[in-house]
């Protein structure tokens, strides 16, 4: 959770002071205060628990104590009856009932998934600290009486020698790389020079092997249906040995503790792009930037983009105004690096779209910055939008005018075929004539990113194959589009283009 914050009445003369009634401090200064609101990863991190509206199974979004926000799948506005209507609110796990309460319908809102409705508890509100000790007390209670055996029992015989190879293979480092330190500390200094020659010389040897544990468990888990019990226990399993070997790497443990509440934010990002040695020890220093391994394809394809950038506007030179769409941008690393090597100028205009407004704040201060540095005063705008605002894009980009470009470079892998196709239908409609839209999505082969982000990180993506990216423009009227891959065949990345051959 994060720290909050929250944001002179002189006497003129005699004649102009006002009887006590006539004040607006007679109404009372009204101060209106709203609980604290968690979400459901921050305040559940061991399992959600199951949520009953009206007898209706439903997922939390959200929790306060005086409110709860829910999500009713596959179901429609006014399924839990009309606003005002009171409703029984019931929260179990592992078959215990944590509370019991009522709740009145105050708000409800169309969404992809269904229907998220909003309840107030203002008449029972509940202690959120106690629902958590009942909480946290009926998951010891289930592991003393159940135990984690029955899950062991489901993780394959080949996947738990990966997870023995996994151990060995990074306490097998640290021996080395601790040893190091000990040996080469004097006087309380380490050699920094040594220091990466040694982690060099040790990654000449492990990133074979890490490429292959990482091939080894895409074989074992990519076929595997995530609603099975099967996938649970690995991730159980994987959670309680594989990842405290992966936590001193900083992009794998921000990854996995999710602070922002999502995996890919922009710091993570920056970690991806900036390609360094992370860390207070060797070992953590080694550590970080062989599991930097993993995610290459992604800045491979930040690249692509700026290449891709550079070339549309290089094609419309300096006449004509360009307009710039980037849905999703996080820090946007190839517009800050095309602003400093002046190819953004004055007739460019850019947006800068997400969900994280700390990332668009820092975007659009390099990107500035960047230009600055070259005298040109480049228009850049943001705009703050929920996961959920995008997945409906042409609602949200309704009263904004067509653009030049269109970029989205990692939204797609979280959202499915329907959605996915939606969102790029409705991008597509908001091109201009001969207009360009870049896209990319992670992409199913055997070395992709799948088995070390989704197990060692829990950083869930969809994974699409060449057919999955065709789907996504077909039926586009008078589309072209070229498809390729990154080097090392983790992502697609298409570049479609909006007019007549």
């Amino acid at each position: 959770m994060t720290d909050s914050s929250s944001a002179v009445v002189s006497l003129k003369q005699r004649r102009d002071v006002k009887h006590y009634t006539q004040l607006k401090g007679e109404e009372g200064q009204k101060v209106v205060y709203r609980a604290e609101r968690f979400k459901r990863r921050d305040l559940f991190q061991h399992g959600t628990p199951k949520f009953f509206v009206n007898e209706r199974d439903c997922v939390l979004q959200d929790i306060s104590m005086t409110g709860v926000s829910v999500l009713v799948r596959g179901m429609s506005v006014g399924c839990m009856g009309a606003i005002n209507t009171f409703v029984p609110l019931v929260i179990s796990h592992n078959n215990e009932v944590l509370l019991e309460a009522v709740g009145r319908i105050v708000r409800e809102e169309k969404s992809p998934f269904g229907v998220i409705v909003s309840l107030s508890l203002s008449q029972t509100p509940i202690d959120v600290s106690a629902l958590l000790d009942k909480y946290n007390d009926s998951i010891i209670r289930h592991e003393l009486s159940h135990g984690n055996n029955h899950n062991v029992a489901l993780v394959p015989a080949e996947y738990r020698v990966l997870i023995a190879d996994v151990l060995h293979f990074f306490r097998r480092y640290k021996k080395i790389l601790d040893g190091f330190l000990v040996s080469h500390t004097v006087d309380g200094v380490l050699d920094t020079t040594r220091e990466l020659e040694m982690i060099k010389l040790c990654e000449e040897k492990a990133i074979p092997e890490w490429r292959e544990i990482c091939a080894r468990g895409n074989a074992i888990t990519q076929g595997l249906d995530k609603d099975s019990a099967t996938h649970r226990a690995i991730k159980q399993y994987t959670e309680m040995l594989g990842c405290p070997e992966t936590m001193p790497s900083a992009v794998f443990r921000r990854s996995y503790l999710k602070p922002l509440g999502y995996p890919g934010d922009y710091q993570v990002m920056e970690y991806i792009y900036q390609w360094g040695y992370e860390g207070d020890t060797p070992f953590e220093k080694f550590v970080h930037h062989i599991t930097l391994d993993v995610p290459e394809c992604v800045v491979n394809r930040m690249y692509w983009c700026k290449e891709q950038l550079a070339s549309l506007l290089a094609q419309r030179g300096t006449i004509d105004a360009t307009t710039i769409f980037n849905v999703g941008a996080g820090s946007a690393r190839e517009l800050n690096i095309l602003a400093a090597e002046g190819v953004l100028t004055e007739k460019v205009t850019v947006t800068l779209i997400d969900q994280d407004i700390d990332a668009l704040t820092l975007a659009q201060k390099n990107i500035k910055r960047s230009a600055a540095h070259r005298n040109i005063d480049l228009k850049v705008n943001t705009l703050n939008a929920t996961f959920l605002q995008l997945t409906h894009f042409s609602d949200f980009a309704k009263n904004t005018p067509a653009q030049t470009i269109i970029y989205s470079m990692g939204l797609l892998d979280y959202f499915s075929a329907k959605q996915a196709k939606e969102f790029v239908a409705n991008v597509y409609e908001k091109l201009e004539p001969q207009g360009s839209l870049l896209i990319a999505n992670v992409r199913h082969s055997p070395t992709s990113m799948y088995w070390a982000l989704e197990y060692l990180c829990d950083w869930t993506m969809i994974y699409r194959t060449e057919q999955d990216m065709i789907d996504l423009v077909e039926g586009l009227p008078q589309v072209r589009y070229t498809l390729t891959q990154d080097k090392t065949g983790g992502i697609y990345m298409m570049h479609i283009t909006k007019g007549e051959f």
